[in-house]
């Protein structure tokens, strides 16, 4: 019964992370591929998006998504796949 358990959650984090990865992936082409040109126009001018001395990954800005629900979205699916890996990695 134990290795039928074990299998079922190999199973379900298998899952989970082809998910997490297909939403990251769609989320990186929204922001860097389709909606470039309004990425290019913030990172001339990112003070609104990103905090001083902070990073497009650790923005540490109140709403992520304000303005830019791509940028928002990417970085939900970036930090949901990261636990997971991290979970993989014992």
């Amino acid at each position: 019964m134990r290795v039928r358990e074990r299998q079922r959650e190999e199973r379900t984090m298998d899952q989970q992370f082809e998910k997490a990865v297909a939403d990251f992936v769609s989320s990186f082409e929204l922001v860097f591929d389709n909606g470039w040109e309004f990425t290019q126009s913030v990172l001339q001018e990112p003070e609104q998006y990103i905090s001083d001395g902070c990073t497009f990954i650790q923005p540490n800005v109140q709403d992520e998504s304000n303005n830019w629900a791509n940028r928002g979205h990417l970085l939900n699916w970036y930090r949901r796949l990261k636990v997971l890996l991290d979970a993989s990695r014992g």
